[in-house]
């Protein structure tokens, strides 16, 4: 019988915290979000000021460096570095970074631009600061002279940590203060990082001029700084990107809303090999007309976000309305719609409060996390930055699944101001594929990333499989003939066109196939090797208590092994049956006249056959004339050939004595009696075993023992003395006898 069970040890959870995202957010006037609770909670964080204090207008750039299994390593905060433990390790000299006018860029789209990223196994960090003026928008205290900043993060063999400046940008000593923006676009992980930069005079602000006469560059990142190249956009385009923009790596394009109100999809030609100084701007996919009722007007979009599958935007906006008095809402939309049709269609409106937001970001649970003003203070600081709210699963295609908890967290007045930190490439939910069940007879596979494409085709790596090496489910599943490495490519499909293909190598794991041998019978000295071994990792188990491979059997019993591996487990079970080669146990004796039988009996064997002069072949027979028998019986391991005479003669005062019993409760021969004619018998009577021991006295009534010795029946060959005096017909006799008698099961 065979018994056989398989373990799903590869089923994945998706009800924790997304890998890759990070799981401790430092941002406000010193306060830590710990996703690693549950439901997150607020701690406090070092934090120091860098405006002024009657204006509370730190932007307080933030960014957290944490390892793949979630634990910080070091994060930012207005200007300090600090360690997983709290300590400030390293103060930016002279930082500044305070909300400004809509042209300070970080703060129309709420990207902070501080950013960790990994380069070359070293920890790189960008942040930007510049100088404080109070100019003409006291209650501001913006920044002017804003600076790129690049820095690299040093840790020695004792844990201690230090923070070099790499390069900053722009490279020059201001004599009059300027306006500059940057916007980050940090498109995958294992590619460079790009900034978006643009510089103006400040006093030119709000003039029509500031347009055409905005220097515009491009920046990359690498170990040695910045590499600059001239952006050939108009300073529109770029205004557009840096004010309210965002990136997804499923669709590889970047959405944004132009000045009069449109989101567009472009698509950034370095991406694919291009000048880096060029974008494919303003594609077909315009979303929206300035006639559409979801128009959002100029500067109506505050906030693009996409979530960590990077499937849906999600728009913080004022649609056009009387000024500062709107009214506010947050709205999904599909990106992988076909046309603008179905992107329109796909809008939900996730009811969030008409609250002015200051940021909205995904938290690691996959919940929108969101900081709310008011509908009259806008996005300047005020008192009201003191609550944190959350949208319940914002990506539920289930709209009824999604909810709003206005106020899921309070601070303390000012302290929430003004924005999260940012995702970085290695947050993005880019995975490749998950492996649901390695086992080779079904492997299966899930798709996460980019399920709502046209179509996929999956390569599974191994030719043999013919036409089965082949799919184009989302979750596929494939039986491969042999356990190993393989390397699965899936290409995901979207207008017409190959938009990712994704690939990892997998490791299939085997499964467990083994048998025992059939029931069998083992012949005296005889040995049987049970092997159960397999060529890869498992756990043995046989009911003998053995976790060897195989073990060796030599008696009879019912042998049974399971075995487990990550698959699963099997069993299997084998009989085997013991036969004893047959021992000499007939002699000669004799049989009284007035008896009518003699049962002579050979030792039972379910596997030996009998074969008597008689005819008889069963294992015992009655015989009651005198003469010469033969016997032959045994099995196909061994057997013997045995003879016997009975000599039938009158009987006066004589002893009668089998030399065999069998107590088995059948009413046949369950006793060993000696039978005499004698009259007046007496007699002692003593039983021995085969070692000499005493085990039966008897010295009145019939002479008789039924096998017991200390309650139990041990089968064997017995030694009987008997001493007895009688009277017969002729007078008196005495006599002894001896002999052996053999007990029988």
């Amino acid at each position: 019988m065979r018994l056989k069970t398989l373990l799903l040890s590869f089923t994945l959870l998706f009800s924790g915290l997304l890998s890759g995202q990070a799981h401790f957010w430092p941002f406000g006037q010193g306060l830590g979000l710990d996703f690693n609770q549950n439901p997150p909670q607020l701690r406090s964080v070092p934090w120091q000021r860098s405006s002024n204090a009657q204006f509370q207008g730190d932007l307080n750039q933030c960014s957290v460096y944490e390892d793949d299994s979630g634990q910080v390593m070091v994060y930012f905060l207005n200007g300090q570095y600090i360690d997983p433990n709290d300590n400030v390790i390293y103060s930016v000299p002279n930082y500044h970074r305070a909300f400004g006018n809509s042209l300070m860029s970080g703060n129309s789209d709420g990207s902070n631009q501080s950013n960790f990223f990994l380069l070359n196994d070293t920890i790189y960090h960008i942040y930007s600061s510049g100088k404080r003026i109070i100019g003409n928008l006291p209650i501001y205290g913006r920044t002017v002279n804003l600076k790129i900043y690049l820095s690299k993060i040093i840790t020695n063999a004792n844990g201690n940590w230090s923070v070099q400046t790499v390069d900053s940008f722009p490279r020059v000593n201001y004599s009059v203060d300027y306006s500059n923006t940057f916007r980050l676009f940090d498109f995958h992980q294992d590619s460079a990082k790009f900034f978006v930069y643009s510089s103006v005079v400040s006093s030119g602000i709000g003039t029509s001029s500031i347009w055409g006469a905005a220097d515009k560059k491009l920046l990359t990142i690498n170990s040695n700084g910045f590499g600059v190249s001239n952006l050939n956009l108009s300073t529109w385009e770029v205004s557009e990107l840096y004010s309210c923009s965002v990136y997804s790596s499923l669709t590889k394009s970047i959405y944004y809303q132009s000045r009069n109100g449109i989101i567009y999809r472009s698509t950034p030609a370095f991406l694919n090999g291009s000048t880096l100084a060029t974008m494919h701007v303003k594609d077909s996919m315009t979303y929206f007309s300035p006639r559409d009722s979801i128009n959002f007007g100029i500067a109506g979009a505050r906030f693009f976000r996409v979530d960590p599958s990077q499937r849906y935007l999600f728009v913080s906006a004022e649609p056009t309305g009387n000024g500062y008095r709107r009214q506010y809402r947050i709205t999904r939309f599909d990106l992988l719609a076909a046309n603008q049709q179905e992107f329109q269609a796909s809008a939900v409106d996730l009811k969030a409060p008409s609250q002015y937001v200051n940021d909205m970001q995904f938290g690691p649970d996959g919940h929108l996390y969101v900081l709310w003003g008011d509908a009259v203070g806008r996005y300047e600081p005020r008192q009201n930055n003191d609550k944190i709210g959350r949208i319940v699963n914002p990506t539920a295609v289930d709209t009824s699944q999604i909810s709003c908890q206005e106020n899921f967290l309070t601070t303390q007045p000012w302290q929430a101001y003004a924005m999260f930190p940012d995702f970085t490439s290695r947050q993005k939910n880019f995975t490749k594929f998950e492996m649901l069940y390695a086992c080779q007879d079904s492997v299966q596979f899930r798709l996460d990333f980019g399920r709502g494409v046209d179509s996929v085709r999956w390569n599974f790596g191994e030719p043999a499989l013919g036409a089965a090496n082949t799919s184009q489910d989302l979750d596929p599943v494939v039986s491969y003939p042999q356990a190993g490495t393989y390397f699965v490519r899936v290409e995901l499909w979207w207008r017409g066109e190959v938009l990712h293909t994704l690939s990892d190598s997998v490791e299939v794991l085997p499964m467990i196939d083994f048998s025992l041998p059939e029931d069998t019978i083992l012949c005296e000295g005889e040995e049987l090797l049970l092997d159960v071994s397999q060529d890869f990792s498992v756990q043995y188990r046989w009911n003998t208590g053995d976790t060897t491979r195989q073990i060796t059997v030599d008696s009879a019993g019912w042998y049974q092994v399971e075995l487990t591996n990550a698959c699963g487990q099997m069993s299997d079970s084998i009989w085997v049956d013991y036969i004893p080669d047959p021992q000499t146990s007939l002699r000669d004796t004799s049989l009284c006249e007035q008896d009518s039988n003699l049962l002579v009996s050979l030792p039972y064997n379910e596997n030996y056959f009998y074969r008597w002069s008689t005819g008889a072949d069963s294992s015992a027979i009655a015989i009651n004339d005198s003469g010469t028998y033969f016997v032959t019986y045994g099995s196909y391991c061994d057997s013997i050939t045995e003879s016997f005479s009975i000599e039938k003669r009158p009987c006066s005062c004589e002893l009668f004595i089998p030399n065999a019993f069998t107590p088995n409760g059948d009413g046949l021969n369950d006793e060993f009696i000696i039978v005499s004619p004698c009259e007046e018998l007496e007699f002692e009577l003593l039983m021995f075993n085969r070692w000499g021991t005493l085990v039966y006295q008897q010295s009145e009534g019939t002479p008789s023992w039924d096998g017991y010795y200390n309650g139990e029946l041990t089968p064997g060959v017995y030694v009987y003395k008997i001493n007895y005096r009688g009277r017969s017909m002729d007078g008196t006799v005495e006599g002894k006898e001896s002999g052996s008698i053999t007990l029988l099961r």
